[in-house]
C-alpha cells in the first residue's frame, strides 16, 4: 500500500511530538510565598542523603484553626514516599526526624515565623519558643527559611505526591538538612530555636506549631499517622497571654491583700 508525501511528513512531526513531549518531564512541586513546609530527615541509614520535603499549604490554614478543628492534610499518598525513602519501619526509627516550618512573604516588612516543637509527652504540649520581638533578627530568620522553600520551589515531585520532593542533604544555606544540622540552633542563632524536629523513636508522634512574633503563638498540633496520615488540631490560644502559676498566684494574694487593706477602715468606722 502506497502512502503519499504528506502522510510519511505526518507520522515524522507525530514521531518529535512524542520524542519530545513535556509529557515525559517530571512533575514539579509548586512552593508559594506563605506557605509551611513539613519535612522528613534521616541522620544516617536509608535515606540519609536526601531529606523528604512537603508543602502543606499556606500558614492560614492553621493560623484560622479553631479550637476545635481538625484538619487532614490531602498529601497524596505520603505513606508509600516515607516507606520507599526511609523504609518500612520509618515511623520506629531512631534516626529519623520530622518538622514543620515557614515564614511570610519576604516583601512584608514585619516578619512573621512559623516553627515546631516535639512533644516530649503525647497530648501535652511542648514548651513555647520564645518570641523574637527584634524584627530585624525575624527577618534573619525569615531569610534562612525562604532559601531552604526556593530550592525547594521546582524539585521533580515524587511518583506518589505533586506537594512532595526529595532535596539532597547539603553544606549549603538552602539545604533543609544544613539549616538544622548546624551550630546550635535551627534556621541561625538568633532564632533561639535549639530543635524544631521531633524524633519518631523517641515517641514524638506530635509536633505543636508555634507562630513567632513579638510573643508566641500555640496554633495547634500536628499528629501522623503509620500510614502517613497527617492531621493537625487547632488551639488557637496565645500561650504568652496566661501567666505562669507562680506569677498567678501571687497576683492573687497581691489583689487579696490590697482587697483586705481597703475594708479596714470602713471595719473600723462601723465599730
Amino acid at each position: 500500500m502506497k502512502r503519499n508525501r504528506t502522510s510519511w511528513l505526518a507520522a515524522g512531526a507525530s514521531f518529535l511530538l512524542a520524542a519530545f513531549s513535556p509529557q515525559a518531564q517530571a512533575a514539579q512541586v509548586i512552593y508559594n510565598t506563605g506557605d509551611l513546609l513539613l519535612a522528613f530527615r534521616a541522620s544516617a541509614g536509608q535515606g540519609q542523603n536526601e531529606s523528604l520535603l512537603v508543602n502543606i499549604g499556606p500558614s492560614g490554614t492553621f493560623t484560622g484553626a479553631g479550637a476545635n478543628d481538625v484538619i487532614n492534610l490531602s498529601l497524596g499518598n505520603l505513606g508509600t514516599d516515607l516507606v520507599n525513602q526511609f523504609g518500612a519501619n520509618w515511623h520506629e526509627r531512631t534516626d529519623l526526624s520530622w518538622s514543620v516550618f515557614g515564614a511570610n512573604n519576604p516583601a512584608v516588612t514585619t516578619a512573621e515565623l512559623f516553627a515546631s516543637r516535639a512533644q516530649l509527652t503525647f497530648g501535652t504540649n511542648a514548651t513555647a519558643w520564645p518570641g523574637i520581638s527584634n524584627n530585624a533578627n525575624r527577618v534573619t530568620t525569615r531569610s534562612a527559611i525562604v532559601s531552604v522553600a526556593n530550592a525547594f520551589d521546582l524539585l521533580d515531585a515524587t511518583t506518589n505526591s505533586t506537594v512532595a520532593a526529595l532535596q539532597t542533604n547539603s553544606s549549603d544555606v538552602s539545604s533543609y538538612s544544613r539549616q538544622v544540622t548546624f551550630g546550635s540552633f535551627d534556621f541561625g542563632t538568633v532564632s533561639q530555636w535549639t530543635n524544631i524536629e521531633g524524633n519518631f523513636g523517641a515517641g514524638s508522634e506530635a509536633l505543636n506549631l508555634f507562630r513567632v512574633f513579638s510573643s508566641t503563638t500555640n496554633l495547634g498540633k500536628f499528629t501522623i499517622s503509620e500510614a502517613g496520615q497527617v492531621t493537625f488540631n487547632g488551639t488557637g490560644v496565645d500561650i504568652t497571654a496566661v501567666p505562669e502559676p507562680s506569677k498567678a498566684l501571687f497576683g492573687m494574694m497581691g489583689a487579696g491583700a490590697l482587697f483586705l487593706r481597703r475594708r479596714r477602715p470602713s471595719a473600723k468606722a462601723s465599730v
